[in-house]
């Protein structure tokens, strides 16, 4: 009888506490939203006289938290646009447009 082997049992979707697990898709997806959202689109608004502050802050609320919500939702649960969709794209967009503005604009570092 052949053992099963541990690498076809880390593609379960789902951990011991029932946390949506996510694979290098998803790792690159969040990391290209948040290339987007830091570097690239401040970049493109600086050419445009766009204050660095405050394209970094939109970037981080739009882009990054979207990146987030599209791996969760439509690479590894393909579920798609759905209510929860929308609702993870609102929690992280708040979280990281807080976060942006305390770290661009108040310089709060911990």
């Amino acid at each position: 009888m052949k053992r099963p082997s541990p690498v076809s049992e880390l593609q379960a979707k789902k951990t011991d506490y029932n946390i949506p697990t996510f694979g290098f898709k998803s790792a690159l997806a969040i990391l290209a939203g948040a290339v987007g959202g830091t570097i690239i689109f401040p970049l493109l608004l600086s050419l445009l006289g766009i204050n660095a502050n405050f394209s970094i802050m939109i970037g981080n609320t739009f882009i990054t938290s979207f990146g987030i919500a599209y791996s969760r939702f439509f690479i590894e649960s393909k579920k798609g646009f759905c209510r929860s969709f929308w609702l993870t794209y609102l929690f992280f967009g708040i979280s990281f447009g807080i976060m942006s503005y305390l770290w661009r604009y108040l310089n709060f570092f911990i």
